[in-house]
């Protein structure tokens, strides 16, 4: 299975709407927080370098939002997580803004480990 960047950000956009800032990162941003996050979440899961035939697996960078993810859908909130946090980190100053960053970025963590 795989998913798209689309589906990451809209999720990432439903937590950001709860804040008074609303649309955090436009979706340039969010493409490249994205490959972030997928660069991060392949050192801490090493069991997706490899593909099911053990061959190493590439990962371009996201440049559109239609850019499809080739990991199982169960990463989609991971990567979800990584994105709300990088999106709060943005907007640091804003009042809650650092308890969400820890607290999303603990998430992604979690979750990684996990899913």
């Amino acid at each position: 299975m795989s998913f798209t960047a689309a589906s990451v950000i809209l999720e990432a956009r439903d937590a950001w709407a709860e804040s008074a800032e609303g649309d955090i990162l436009t979706d340039a941003q969010c493409w490249r927080v994205i490959s972030d996050g997928i660069g991060r979440l392949r050192a801490l899961r090493t069991d997706l370098l490899l593909d099911e035939n053990q061959a190493e697996t590439v990962y371009a960078d996201i440049t559109a939002s239609a850019d499809v993810i080739p990991m199982n859908v169960r990463f989609r909130a991971v990567l979800a997580q990584y994105l709300i946090a990088r999106g709060f980190q943005a907007k640091a100053n804003l009042q809650n803004n650092k308890e969400r960053v820890r607290d999303h970025m603990a998430a992604f963590e979690q979750q990684a480990r996990t899913a």
